[in-house]
């Protein structure tokens, strides 16, 4: 779990859950349900990333590189 790692597109996301967790809530007339909104509003705010990104994107390029080198020599 890392801080201040997301990306806009992921705030806005979360935002509008956010949002619809608020307006269901009230609409609903089940006002302590909109507490569940807190924990989203938390993790917009602290910009937790919940996927770790642990495998490092050059590996798999090197990986694909020799896989297409071993099918080129084969063929």
């Amino acid at each position: 779990m890392k801080t201040y790692s997301i990306d806009f597109r992921t705030t806005m996301l979360r935002f509008y859950l956010m949002m619809a967790i608020v307006f269901i809530a009230f609409f609903l007339h089940v006002y302590w349900l909109a507490v569940l909104a807190l924990p989203v509003l938390l993790s917009i705010m602290l910009g937790i990333k919940f996927k770790d990104d642990e495998q490092p994107r050059a590996k798999h390029r090197l990986v694909n590189k020799r896989i297409a080198r071993s099918h080129a020599q084969a063929s």
